[in-house]
């Protein structure tokens, strides 16, 4: 039996991340189109509307996003009517952000941050594979982000 390469198989696994990454942009259009959001934008409204109200840091955690691009979604979603920022009681340089009545509105039509084949495949694996993926995944993102400027230059489109 062959043995497959060291260098064959980062080519490969570089290959399987630009397909995940080109179909999220795939999605995120699809979404941009239905319902005017992007990805981030849907996982600011539902990590605000999950934790009933946050501030920008919670967020920039919550979310692994960096804090100037959770501020910006922040004001552009503020701006259309679907969060709101008011100060907080213990600290008056932070905000806590808050989801709007549009924004609950918003996501009562139920955008996915997953294109529905995804998620049905996703949902008839064993739990065990779920799992399993999802440890995979979150260990390459550790991975990766250890030495985050090689990572992004190698995965950022031209």
């Amino acid at each position: 039996m062959e043995s497959i390469s060291s260098e064959d198989i980062n080519r490969t696994l570089l290959i399987s991340i630009r397909k995940i990454i080109s179909a999220a942009d795939r999605h995120s259009r699809r979404l941009i189109k239905i319902y005017g959001l992007t990805i981030p934008q849907l996982l600011v409204l539902q990590e605000v509307m999950v934790s009933g109200g946050c501030t920008i840091s919670r967020l920039t955690g919550a979310i692994s996003l960096s804090q100037p691009t959770v501020t910006d979604i922040v004001e552009r979603l503020s701006k259309r009517g679907f969060l709101k920022r008011s100060p907080s009681g213990t600290d008056r340089r932070s905000n806590i952000i808050t989801i709007t009545d549009e924004g609950i509105t918003l996501l009562s039509k139920q955008p996915s941050l997953f294109p529905a084949p995804f998620l049905d495949a996703l949902h008839n694996l064993q739990d065990w594979e779920q799992t399993l993926m999802l440890s995979t995944l979150q260990r390459m993102a550790r991975m990766m982000s250890s030495d985050s400027d090689s990572s992004s230059i190698i995965l950022t489109d031209c």
